[in-house]
Parts: C-alpha cells; sequence; structure tokens
C-alpha cells in the first residue's frame, strides 16, 4: 500500500471505503500498529449546505486471530481534518471496519438519501 511521510513518521495506507450502512473491512490489515490516522473524503460545500441526511462513521477492529470477534465500536465525526486515535493495546494483527451512521437535523424524511461520504485509513509504522 502507499506510504506518506510527515513530522510524525512514516503512516502505511490501510486503504479507503464509501461508506454504506453495513459494516465493511478495510482492505489491508494493521499489524502491530498503535496509532491510526482518519480521513474523510467528502464535498465540504455539499455537506454545509445539503438538506440530506448527514452521517458520520462508526469503526471497529476485527481480530483475524479469533473467530467472530471484535472490539467495541467508536464513533468518528466528519470534518475537514484528519483525525488521530491512540489504541495502545494492539500487539498483533487487527483489521479495520467502518459503518455510515444516519442522522438528520430535519424528522419525517421518508427518503433516506444520505452524502456521500468516504474514510480512509492509515497506521503509523514503528
Amino acid at each position: 500500500m502507499p506510504q506518506t511521510t510527515d513530522s510524525l513518521g512514516t503512516w502505511d495506507n490501510l486503504g479507503t471505503l464509501e461508506l454504506t450502512t453495513d459494516w465493511q473491512v478495510f482492505p489491508t490489515t494493521m499489524i502491530g500498529g498503535k496509532m491510526l490516522r482518519f480521513t474523510y473524503l467528502y464535498d465540504l460545500s455539499e455537506w454545509e449546505t445539503s438538506e440530506k441526511y448527514k452521517s458520520s462513521a462508526l469503526a471497529r477492529f476485527y481480530y483475524p486471530a479469533i473467530n467472530n470477534t471484535v472490539s467495541p465500536s467508536f464513533h468518528l465525526y466528519p470534518k475537514p481534518q484528519q483525525e488521530i486515535r491512540h489504541f495502545p493495546y494492539n500487539d498483533g494483527l487487527l483489521d479495520i471496519g467502518a459503518k455510515k451512521f444516519i442522522y438528520s437535523r430535519k424528522y419525517r424524511y421518508a427518503n433516506i438519501e444520505s452524502i456521500t461520504v468516504r474514510l480512509q485509513v492509515e497506521a503509523l509504522l514503528e
């Protein structure tokens, strides 16, 4: 996967997902990383002006060495800045999954049309 380097170190791109209401797993497994960087990819002007439903993301870890085991979910809120999360307890292989969580400022919508949002995740290499 592509890597980028900044003042914190080198980041391994684990992939990008277009968020849906179903859980999806990012295409690359994280190996022993303890810091993740999440980047929302969306049209900011559409986000600020649209009457469509807004959405955030729920993310969780999948433990491939232990069948059917996942971590508690954590919420990620859309923002133009990248978000860094520290996970000190990862000593092995982790898959990362995410899904869209839809909310609205207006109630009684018959049509659940939401803004297209993609989420990219990167792991800081040690």
